[in-house]
């Protein structure tokens, strides 16, 4: 990981960590600072969709401690499926891209549930679709 403060006019500020809940970052102002992490995530996680609503793609960001196979699937509002899809994912940050117009079915306006598996851990979220 890299730090580098910046002063409104460019020039580097020296950065002093003093402790974990007490960072320290030089003196006098700064207009940015940025912390990066490069690493693997360390939980499965997804986030929410965008845009939401969508019409007809939507985006739903995910995050993979270990490599494994991922199985999305979409829900109409009587928890009937009108997708399904899976794949072999590496460790890492991805992201699913959902396209209405190209799930095999006529999706209609409405609100539905997108359902995402991972080694038995599953996460759901509302996804709106707007014609």
């Amino acid at each position: 990981m890299t730090v580098v403060v910046r002063s409104s006019d460019g020039s580097k500020l020296p950065v002093t960590i003093a402790g974990e809940n007490d960072p320290v970052f030089g003196k006098g102002a700064y207009t940015a600072l940025s912390l990066e992490s490069t690493g693997l995530p360390t939980v499965f996680a997804v986030d929410q969709g965008y845009p939401n609503p969508f019409n007809p793609t939507i985006t739903v960001p995910f995050a993979m401690p270990v490599r494994g196979d991922v199985s999305f699937a979409v829900y109409n509002i009587l928890g009937q499926q009108v997708f399904q899809t899976s794949g072999n994912y590496g460790a890492g940050y991805h992201r699913f891209h959902f396209d209405a117009a190209q799930s095999g079915m006529e999706l209609v306006s409405g609100m539905y549930f997108l359902r995402v598996e991972h080694n038995a851990e599953v996460k759901t979220q509302k996804i709106m679709l707007l014609k």
